[in-house]
């Protein structure tokens, strides 16, 4: 059915039976042939009113509720009287009588909890623990079966005279031994290199824990009692001298001397070549121009192609030997009518 055709009186009953039944809005636009915006619409200007959930009356006027006002105090006061039925004290349960009480001094007798006591006489265990105090109740010793006068002990004094060595072994709580873990000896030197050895390949605290049956800690108090140090990185040969350095003495002087070369030679190239010297030699792949020797056979120089010192451009700059170099210019002086 195309949506803009009119409802007709059985369609419209239909409609109103369809939302009292409380099928959604597409359900019944399917059911119809309609669209769900069609049904909207039609349902705001027949002005329908829904159902009560409980009474089935229908609605006066619009409300966002199931229910009508009637059926909400009703359900109102219904919640109400449960509620108070459920905190309400039970009559017969709500005093404690002299049978009560007697109930109560048989069950502890017997040695029950108190939980277990208020499970029997349906009470509450805050009830039961203070009925127990208000009525000065005193437990029977197990052994003679005679009552206490005062307190709650396990056995009377008579006894604890009698019979003191069955009541030391039942009463008295032998205190847990602690059970402490068993220290590593590092006795032999044997462990103590097997020790270095592991820690110079570079293995780590828990596998070395793991392979010499340890404590992590026992090996890092170790390795400080040993005042271990490790290999160097560059020489892997000598040690260094504290723990925190990385390379030994020798290495680390050359280091610090070739540090201090490279920042005097980066001083001179930005100084003479504006900084391009290294891109130059880089770009010759480190060889002579007219030799093609290496940097292991020969030093290399930088050459101004145009003798001009402050044109430090890479097209002007090339990689010569120091003897290319020398001959070079012997042959521009000679050109040039020196000498």
């Amino acid at each position: 059915m195309p949506h803009w055709k009119r409802y007709t009186k059985e369609e419209t009953q239909q409609v109103h039976a369809m939302l009292d039944q409380g099928l959604s809005e597409k359900e019944i636009g399917k059911g119809l042939g309609r669209t769900e915006t069609a049904i909207k619409v039609y349902k705001n200007k027949t002005n329908y009113m829904p159902k009560c959930a409980d009474c089935g009356q229908k609605f006066k006027a619009t409300q966002h509720t199931s229910r009508c006002k009637d059926c909400r105090t009703k359900r109102r006061i219904s919640k109400r009287s449960t509620m108070v039925r459920k905190y309400e004290p039970q009559i017969g349960k709500s005093r404690w009588t002299a049978e009560r009480t007697q109930q109560l001094h048989k069950l502890l007798d017997q040695n029950l909890s108190i939980e277990e006591v208020a499970e029997r006489l349906s009470r509450t265990v805050p009830s039961v623990r203070v009925q127990r105090r208000k009525s000065n109740y005193f437990p029977i010793c197990p052994l003679c079966k005679q009552r206490f006068k005062f307190g709650r002990p396990k056995y009377c004094a008579a006894c604890l005279l009698k019979v003191p060595k069955i009541i030391k072994r039942s009463c008295t709580k032998q205190p847990k031994k602690k059970i402490k873990e068993k220290r590593r000896v590092w006795g032999a030197q044997e462990e103590v290199q097997h020790l270095t050895s592991l820690l110079d390949q570079g293995y780590s605290v828990e596998k070395i824990a793991e392979e010499l049956n340890c404590t992590e800690n026992a090996v890092r108090t170790r390795k400080v009692k040993i005042n271990y140090c490790p290999v160097c990185l560059e020489c892997k040969q000598q040690r260094c001298k504290s723990r925190r350095n990385k390379r030994c003495p020798t290495c680390t002087e050359k280091r610090e001397v070739r540090v201090f070369k490279e920042s005097k030679q980066r001083e001179y190239d930005n100084a003479r070549f504006g900084g391009n010297r290294k891109h130059a030699l880089k770009r010759d792949l480190y060889r002579c121009r007219m030799c093609n020797k290496n940097e292991e056979e020969a030093t290399l120089h930088v050459h101004h192609r145009d003798l001009n010192k402050e044109n430090n451009m890479l097209k002007n700059l090339m990689t010569l030997c120091e003897v290319c170099h020398g001959k070079l210019h012997a042959e521009i002086t000679i050109a040039l009518g020196g000498w």
